[in-house]
């Protein structure tokens, strides 16, 4: 009798056994057709058990003091995945300060600039872009319309951030104009730079980042350790980047709606309160520097990809319309501050939607930045606008 049970246990048991790895074996076959927010979990589990590498390859981007987030230095065409959907290739230097820790987005490994400088671009992942950079507009300025021009656009980083690398790296090369890129949710970046960061940020990790031998080997295991923590590093964090919609755009998907953008964006949440005022000072002391130095700045915010397709996602879902209001507010509340301050200021947004109303594909088709085409109507834009400043007549 006992045989037969522990016959029937084994049974049972190697039936689970074998499930297991058959299903974790499908998943990392399946892992470009599954739904992007598990993707997003696969990335650090390793290949097998006996490496190191990981399914995707670890981000080159790291947290670094003042200038929040930062580009690794001396990549060299090296493939980066900054999320499940979305891979380019990113060579990076630094020709200011060539032992520095911080890298910046260039076109090859021997990129020295070009005397005198023209523009100097500052902002986030739009300035970086999250394209091949034959495909950026901070490349394009040169490819196509011959400008020189020095990229320091890092990921993951807001006004403050801006305007402490402006004045580190940026100002030494003597530009004749700045291009400020801002985008919706600088106001949340910069509320994490000065009230999370340093003594302020009390969080403890240690224990968020160890690792089990089966989470850190299995799909299925860091999946049920993702949906079983409810803290910030666990599903929440997760399902904040998922998109809850999507219209039809050249005949394929383009998905919109996380909860991400729509609460960065949101005014009445005291710390998106707190980032704006910490974000416009930082770029209120940028245009007095500049002014001081005689240099030209001219500021352009990127809008989410729900306003560029409002008229869309009205017609054709049931979204939250309100949600897409409280992205325009804050868009409008910079171009207000520009206004009052006698800071030149762009809005591309009109443009955008132009492009979008006649089928264009200006967003990734499951990501929030500029595609390849939504790139080359901001290009044209912004040379436009360069071309009227005072420096280039």
């Amino acid at each position: 009798m006992l045989s037969k049970v522990l016959s029937r246990t084994s049974a049972v048991l190697l039936s689970l056994l074998v499930g297991f790895i058959l299903i974790e074996g499908l998943m990392r076959l399946a892992r470009p057709a599954l739904p992007p927010v598990i993707q997003l979990m696969m990335r650090d589990v390793k290949k097998h058990p006996f490496t190191d590498q990981t399914i995707l390859p670890p981000p080159a981007w790291r947290p670094v003091d003042v200038f929040q987030m930062s580009l690794l230095p001396g990549l060299n065409n090296e493939l980066q995945y900054p999320n499940a959907n979305v891979s380019f290739h990113v060579t990076s230097k630094n020709w200011l300060n060539p032992d520095s820790n911080i890298g910046f987005r260039v076109d090859s490994a021997d990129w020295e600039p070009r005397w005198p400088v023209d523009v100097v671009a500052v902002g986030d992942s739009f300035t970086f872009c999250f394209t091949e950079y034959d495909d950026c507009w901070t490349r394009r300025l040169e490819t196509d319309h011959g400008l020189s021009v020095v990229n320091l656009g890092q990921g993951a980083t807001g006004g403050v951030s801006h305007a402490n690398i402006l004045f580190t790296f940026g100002l030494p090369y003597k530009p004749k104009v700045v291009l400020w890129q801002w985008y919706g949710n600088d106001n949340n970046e910069d509320y994490g730079l000065k009230y999370q960061w340093g003594q302020t940020d009390t969080t403890d990790r240690s224990a968020i980042d160890e690792k089990s031998w089966l989470v850190e080997n299995s799909i299925v295991f860091t999946m049920i350790d993702v949906f079983t923590n409810s803290s910030d590093y666990g599903s929440e964090s997760y399902l904040s980047q998922a998109d809850t919609g999507s219209i039809d755009v050249q005949g394929e998907p383009l998905f919109f709606g996380r909860s991400y953008s729509w609460q960065t964006a949101d005014l009445s949440l005291e710390k998106n309160q707190l980032g704006q005022t910490e974000g416009f000072a930082a770029l209120l002391a940028a245009k007095e520097r500049l002014d001081e130095e005689g240099i030209e700045l001219l500021v352009f915010p990127v809008p989410y990809k729900e306003e560029v397709y409002r008229q869309q996602i009205e017609t054709e879902t049931d979204f939250d319309i309100a949600k897409i209001d409280q992205m325009e507010e804050n868009r409008e509340a910079l171009l207000t501050f520009c206004a009052d301050n006698k800071i030149n200021c762009i809005d591309p947004t009109p443009q955008l939607r132009e492009n979008a109303r006649a089928g264009e594909k200006i967003y990734l088709n499951q990501d929030t930045h500029l595609s390849p085409k939504g790139n080359d109507v901001l290009l044209e834009i912004l040379h436009e606008q360069i071309q009227s400043l005072e420096s280039f007549r």
